[in-house]
């Protein structure tokens, strides 16, 4: 899923020009209008699977499923020690959604009277309960599925998406 998330983001790069994250901001700053959401809403919906995926989210967990764990770091720490696991995946989500939050949903620039960095925790904010809903409402893929998805659904999309923003560019 890193090679659909990586895809995903190759067209909003293309059509920005740079990779500079506050390049990819400052293309937003014309308002809810101007978001790369509305230009490219399939490369925000393969990166936002390939975010789930990568961050270990319930739906996607392959690695841990907490019903089955009876091995791994799961089990061999406690305490405090599995609580510094607990809270980097947490870390790792929020990361996840300020990156979403910066390339797709306008970044730091204000939204009408609130201004930027409120805006933006207001975004990580509905992204992180969006993350926990999801965990809550769906339930487990099988491995053969998902990857079944990635590399039958996702990738060619990824692939046609980058093509069709190549030639629009032209």
């Amino acid at each position: 899923f890193e090679v659909v998330s990586g895809f995903a983001l190759i067209a909003p790069i293309m059509i920005i020009g740079s990779l500079s994250l506050i390049d990819i901001n400052n293309y937003q700053d014309g308002g809810i209008g101007s978001w790369i959401i509305w230009q490219q809403p399939l490369a925000f919906l393969l990166f936002g699977i390939g975010i789930f995926v990568e961050t270990n989210r319930t739906p996607f967990d392959l690695l841990e499923n907490e019903t089955e764990i009876v091995a791994g770091y799961g089990t061999e720490y406690s305490g405090m020690r599995w609580g510094m696991f607990f809270i980097g995946e947490y870390a790792n989500m929020f990361t996840a959604s300020f990156l979403i939050s910066l390339i797709f949903l306008g970044g730091f620039n204000p939204i009408w009277f609130i201004p930027g960095g409120l805006a933006i925790l207001l975004k990580v904010s509905f992204l992180i309960f969006f993350f926990m809903w999801v965990r809550a409402a769906w339930p487990h893929v099988r491995p053969d599925q998902l990857m079944w998805l990635c590399w039958k659904v996702l990738m060619p999309l990824a692939l046609i998406n980058i093509l069709i923003t190549g030639l629009v560019l032209l």
